[in-house]
Order: C-alpha cells, then sequence, then structure tokens
C-alpha cells in the first residue's frame, strides 16, 4: 500500500538554480497525495538531503531519489576550474622560440 501511495502522488520541487556551492543547497518538495483534493505537503530541502554526483549511500534498506542538477550544471562541474599549466616559464619561451622558427 506505501508504494501504491507514494506511486499516486504528484511531487513538485522548488529548487535554487545551479550555482558553484556544494556544502549549500535550499528547496521545497511539494507532495500532493490525492489528485482531488488542494492540500499540499511542504517538506524543506537542505544540504544533508543532497547526495552530489560519484556519492554512494551505505546501510540502506531503500531509497527514493531524484536528479536534480545535471551535464554541465552539476555542482562538481560548476565549482571545477581548468587544470593549471605544468610548463615552467623556460619551457614556454622556448615553444614560443620554436614556433616562430
Amino acid at each position: 500500500k506505501e508504494n501504491k501511495s507514494v506511486a499516486q502522488a504528484l511531487i513538485d520541487i522548488e529548487y535554487e538554480p545551479p550555482c558553484g556551492r556544494i556544502h549549500t543547497f535550499e528547496g521545497t518538495l511539494n507532495l500532493k497525495v490525492e489528485k482531488d483534493t488542494t492540500a499540499v505537503i511542504k517538506l524543506p530541502l537542505e544540504s544533508r538531503n543532497f547526495l552530489l554526483r560519484g556519492s554512494s549511500l551505505r546501510n540502506t534498506k531503500w531509497i527514493l531519489g531524484l536528479v536534480v542538477y545535471s551535464g554541465r550544471d552539476t555542482r562538481l562541474v560548476r565549482n571545477s576550474r581548468e587544470a593549471p599549466s605544468k610548463l615552467s616559464e623556460m619551457e614556454r619561451v622556448v615553444n614560443n622560440m620554436v614556433y616562430f622558427i
């Protein structure tokens, strides 16, 4: 019976737009259990309800999950930056000279 009620529930989620902050998350899960009623249960969502890409969940019998951000909008991708160059200044100058020749 519990699985049937979850499957028939109408779920709407309001959350902040994609950003690079990986330690914060704010949102609201609006749950409408019955189709014909206007009663909505509002549940707050915060960073402790949020798993980052690549995370694993252990010691849990079941979970109900939802993908909020995907692709280039994931927080880890937005928070990443280009890797620094490992060339020294001398190597850069020599490379430029070789290109010129």
